[in-house]
């Protein structure tokens, strides 16, 4: 009788009392389970996110009884869509995780649609029609790690939504666009707030930051880097001179060249970036913001550090800036062309870019040169 009472409570600890799937903290214990496996033997492994459309207006117009009943009752479609080594749980208020094993990406994907037509299809008293958005992501095509396969399933899961809703994305399918992006709020609210405010005090560097994100994006791509860091890369270049915010006016806008001091001024940007955004992003954007004028010799700033200590993403968000820095509109000096620009910045690699990403520049450039002129211009 203990046994069978310890047996239950260990159901109930793991077990959301509202639609008896799983919970969040076995989703999360049962993913890296699985993801060690599939490492162990070499197999895919699929994680779909989904959350119900509209949800709070289910809530606010119906009132939380019949939300509750929604839940209920896409909990049991969840429960009758999956195979029996799949594992559907309840991850968010409204939000579900799946882990499907021995899984590639064309069986996650036929998964997860099988999992939005059955939802669809599910009729709700009082609500009528209740659809889904989902987001899926695949070991070891899209993210190696467990927190970065979650993050590119989730990224996934916000293209679904704001591609209309009611449809399902595959991570690393036309992603991280500039218009996507665009649509749909990049991080927390504290950074969206601060890109409003990056916008109305310095817009120009806020379009140009765009494109940096659009071209550093494309040089992880070449890299090789997993959708979830794309998209750490993609949200550093957006805010890579947020610090700019914090610099006087006189010396943002001076017509004439500036003093010692106030360029100390202008290269503590990096700092005051850090101090602005540390706790609302990914710890690996912050050093990527940080270090984003350090140059592979070490003589760059604010730290002076040197070759693979500089991390990833802030070699390859430098690489972008000075790209999209040379083959822009500027007032010190002439715009070139994107190959003018390749050439110089190949003569610097090993004193100030890092050889490896110059290269990935080099290879974007020859396969969709006619995108990058249109960046740059």
């Amino acid at each position: 009788q203990l046994e069978e009472a310890v047996s239950r409570l260990r159901m109930l600890s793991v077990t959301d009392p509202l639609t008896g799937l799983k919970n969040h903290g076995f989703f999360f214990d049962r993913l890296s389970q699985e993801l060690d496996r599939a490492r162990r033997y070499g197999r895919p492994l699929a994680v779909i996110i989904v959350d119900i459309d509209d949800f709070k207006v289910v809530n606010d117009a119906f009132g939380h009884s019949v939300g509750d009943r929604v839940l209920r009752s896409v909990g049991e479609v969840f429960r009758a869509s999956v195979r029996e080594v799949d594992v559907a749980c309840r991850i968010g208020g409204e939000e579900f995780g799946f882990v499907l094993p021995e899984t590639d990406e064309e069986g996650a994907r036929k998964a997860a649609e099988r999992i939005r037509s059955a939802v669809a299809a599910l009729g709700v008293a009082e609500v009528g029609q209740v659809t889904v958005s989902a987001g899926v992501a695949v070991y070891p095509v899209h993210a190696e790690a467990r927190d970065e396969l979650i993050e590119a399933a989730d990224m996934a899961l916000y293209q679904a939504k704001h591609e209309g809703k009611n449809c399902v994305r595959v991570a690393g399918r036309g992603m991280l666009t500039t218009e996507i992006t665009r649509a749909h709020p990049v991080a927390a609210p504290v950074v969206d707030a601060l890109l409003g405010a990056f916008r109305l005090r310095l817009p120009g560097l806020y379009e140009r930051s765009y494109r940096v994100a659009d071209v550093a994006v494309k040089i992880g791509r070449e890299l090789d880097m997993s959708v979830a860091r794309q998209g750490r890369l993609h949200l550093a270049a957006l805010v890579h001179d947020i610090g700019m915010i914090a610099v006087p006016d006189s010396i943002m806008f001076r017509d004439g060249p500036l003093e010692p001091p106030e360029w100390e001024r202008v290269r503590s940007h990096p700092r005051h970036a850090v101090e602005l955004l540390a706790r609302a992003v990914h710890p690996e954007v912050v050093q990527a913001v940080l270090m984003h004028h350090e140059r592979i010799d070490g003589t760059g700033y604010p730290n002076g550090v040197a070759g693979e200590s500089i991390p990833q993403l802030a070699r390859v968000l430098h690489v972008a800036d000075a790209f999209v820095a040379m083959t822009s509109m500027r007032p010190y000096g002439a715009t070139k062309t994107p190959a003018e620009a390749l050439t110089e910045m190949q003569t610097e690699v090993g004193a100030d870019f890092d050889a490896d990403v110059v290269a990935a520049l080099g290879r974007v450039y020859g396969n969709e040169g006619d995108h990058l002129r249109l960046v740059a211009g």
